[in-house]
Order: structure tokens, then sequence, then C-alpha cells
């Protein structure tokens, strides 16, 4: 099973819920056998992807449109 995940908080930017949890549910989900990518938001001067340890980690620059 492949599964996409899409979250703006991991390792090691935690700040909340939503990073305490992708923190566990995704490391359980690869040993588990599930082979699993994580979208991230990529911050300035951060590399575009990481394989960290079970995970392959694909970060993203942020758009920013003007809704107005």
């Amino acid at each position: 099973m492949r599964i996409l995940m899409l979250s703006w908080e991991y390792t090691p930017h935690v700040v909340g819920g939503l990073g305490a949890h992708v923190n566990a549910l995704v490391p359980a989900l690869a040993r588990a056998g599930v082979d699993v990518t994580l979208l991230t938001p990529r911050l300035q001067g951060g590399k575009a992807r990481e394989l960290l340890s079970e995970i392959s980690q694909k970060r993203k620059k942020r758009s920013r449109k003007n809704n107005g």
C-alpha cells in the first residue's frame, strides 16, 4: 500500500498537535510496511527532498496567491 500524506508540520518544525500526530503516525505506518510519502512546506534554505528513516519527505515551496 502507498500513502501520500500532506502536512504543514513535521520534524524538525513541530509546533502543535498536527505535528505530534504526524510524527507518530508516519513511522508507525512505515513499520507496518506502508510506503509513505509526506508532502510538507519547504522553508527557506531547506532541502526539496529528504529520506527520513522510513519515509520519503518532499518539501514544496508555498505559493502565495492574492485572493482579493
